[in-house]
């Protein structure tokens, strides 16, 4: 996608709550990509307000574009950044922009012990069933990102996995990060003969898919990892402190809940780091 395409973010009202609004602006700054921060204050369930309530409300509105627009240059000087308020539901208004976006940015909170942090964001879902480019859903209470930066991608075989690890690279690349790409497995029921064969078919199947893209990116290093337990928890574990965790889906139109395949959905419950859903080819998969 050429560089001139937004990377678009959802802005909080809460002043405090910049976490996604940096990941954006640090990404537009060293990919070149425009930032486009996006708020928005909707009247259509209140339609009796006087005009001195909306008026108020509106530059309520404003004053949390400036404040972000502040943030954003003074945080990440090299970004350059564009906002807009619009009158309409949130999620409506970043399915509309995201139209010709390279990536959207959203936020929520760090699911809790039962693992319920999505449930508590209704923009989520719907931007993540209906824009067809990359969506980052950012923590706004997670830990910070480690140094050395790096991000996670598990790696199956699938196409939707392909998907996942093209764009990983390109993330890595474009945040000078190392990639860790992990296959999960489960134990074998067979014997300790049974266990070594499978885990080098593994190990076989991790190595080929990763070297059909490390040629692209050689700046990225790469960290192969074979690990035992299900593929939620296995990359919930491996991506605490990472830059983000790139999943893929589906392919399939309609709910999210269709959209995404199980894994994806559970790394989205679980992991505390940014979550990166990547859309099949077909929609526009390059976060790049």
């Amino acid at each position: 996608m050429e560089a001139r395409s937004p990377i678009l973010v959802g802005l909080d009202p809460d002043p405090a709550k910049r976490t996604a609004v940096g990941w954006a602006a640090a990404e537009a700054q060293e990919t070149g990509a425009p930032l486009l921060l996006l708020h928005t204050w909707n009247m259509i369930s209140q339609p009796t307000l006087d005009a001195t309530v909306i008026a108020g409300l509106r530059d309520a509105g404003q004053r949390v574009v400036d404040a972000a627009v502040d943030f954003v240059a003074s945080a990440h000087p090299g970004a350059r950044v564009q906002a807009v308020l619009v009158e309409d539901d949130p999620a409506w208004a970043l399915r509309d922009h995201a139209e010709n976006a390279r990536m959207v940015v959203v936020s929520t909170r760090a699911p809790d012990a039962a693992g319920m942090g999505l449930r508590t964001s209704p923009v989520v879902m719907p931007v993540l069933a209906h824009v067809r480019c990359p969506v980052v859903v950012v923590r706004e209470n997670a830990p910070p990102a480690v140094s050395p930066p790096f991000f996670v991608v598990g790696v199956d075989g699938s196409k939707t996995s392909r998907h996942a690890l093209e764009a990983a690279f390109r993330l890595a690349s474009s945040r000078g990060a190392e990639l860790r790409a992990v296959v999960a497995r489960r134990s074998s029921r067979f014997g300790p003969v049974s266990e070594r064969v499978a885990r080098r078919q593994a190990q076989r199947l991790l190595h080929g898919e990763v070297a059909a893209y490390a040629s692209r990116q050689p700046n990225v290093v790469v960290r192969e990892r074979v690990v035992q337990g299900h593929p939620v928890e296995a990359l919930s574990w491996e991506a605490v402190g990472a830059l983000g965790v790139v999943v893929g889906t589906r392919g399939r139109g309609g709910f999210a809940g269709m959209l995404l395949g199980s894994v994806s959905q559970g790394v989205l419950q679980h992991a505390r780091c940014p979550v990166v859903v990547v859309p099949p080819a077909g929609r526009d998969s390059s976060p790049a």
